[in-house]
């Protein structure tokens, strides 16, 4: 099969893994439904590649064909140009002259806009540490791939949200110091929740248990950061 070659190929086509991920921060009011998820469809406002970059956890290995058309939605168009004509075609105009435009074809879709980075050498370093609330709106995503929102989140408990197949935790603080002497331990094990069917997804920066122990409380273990970097690719 004839394969195009072209001076630089090998960096283009590896350029991406340099690209460091970027949080998608959703925007409830560009939205077309009243529940934002990354399994709906997306408007996503920002560049291309980072953009895909930031999908690839929810979406790697399942995507055969990805449409781009370039130097057109730029700048702040995706708000105020794309999201306004997919909506119109979901909503439909009523002044259009095509019964099916008229009438709309129905559907939701969800907004997110790219937000700051979270880079695996800033966390082993301890720099730019992003806030809790930030840091659990990332992992949730890479992890369920649904939606997360603010409102469960507690810190003293470590709990950030409720998955379809999960109930997430985070046992962390944006300060290097704390995070080398803070891990998960028996007494955080006992200290969840009563069990309701669900496994618990604990990210924390090490673990003083042993494996049994967690299979014992229903617990995924994930370590903080290098399971990042394994959802990553």
């Amino acid at each position: 099969m004839p394969t195009l070659q072209f001076k630089g190929k090998t960096f283009v086509q590896n350029y991406h893994l340099a690209v460091n991920h970027h949080q998608l921060i959703p925007k409830r009011e560009l939205n077309q439904t009243d529940k934002v998820s990354l399994h709906d469809n997306l408007v996503i406002q920002g560049d291309n590649l980072i953009a895909l970059k930031a999908l690839l956890p929810t979406y790697a290995g399942r995507v055969k064909c990805i449409y781009i058309d370039p130097l057109v939605e730029m700048e702040n168009y995706a708000n105020t140009i794309t999201a306004e004509r997919v909506r119109r075609v979901i909503n439909g105009v009523p002044s259009a002259k095509n019964e099916a435009l008229k009438q709309g074809t129905g559907g939701t879709f969800s907004y997110f806009e790219l937000g700051p980075t979270i880079e695996m050498e800033s966390l082993l370093r301890g720099n730019n540490l992003p806030s809790y609330t930030e840091f659990a709106r990332y992992l949730f995503y890479i992890s369920t791939g649904e939606e997360f929102t603010e409102s469960p989140v507690n810190e003293a408990t470590g709990f950030i949200g409720e998955s379809k197949n999960y109930e997430v935790y985070l046992i962390y603080k944006p300060d290097i110091e704390w995070l080398k002497r803070n891990a998960l331990t028996l007494q955080g094990c006992q200290s969840l929740p009563k069990f309701k069917g669900k496994q618990r997804l604990v990210f924390a920066p090490c673990k003083y248990v042993d494996d049994e122990t967690c299979r014992d409380y229903r617990i995924d273990f994930c370590q903080l950061p290098y399971e990042i970097y394994r959802m990553q690719q």
